[in-house]
């Protein structure tokens, strides 16, 4: 779902191309609010969000294993 609405950004929206780090956070972020919402129900809330930053890292490292400067 992320994919495709960045996807519309660009098309129709004219912005900038996003990068893959981008796409990762806010694809992470729009979970990490579903899984709020929804969660709440199901009892996993905290499982989501848990696996959500640790994507985030994971794609951190893995940018910054290949020399990508960032900031955090």
């Amino acid at each position: 779902m992320t994919i495709w609405h960045i996807r519309n950004e660009v098309i129709f929206g004219r912005c900038q191309h996003k990068t893959f780090l981008e796409v990762t956070f806010k694809g992470t972020r729009w979970l990490c609010h579903w899984a709020q919402l929804v969660g709440q129900c199901e009892g996993n809330m905290e499982h989501i969000i848990h696996v959500c930053q640790a994507l985030e890292v994971t794609t951190l490292e893995f940018f910054a294993s290949f020399g990508w400067a960032f900031l955090i």
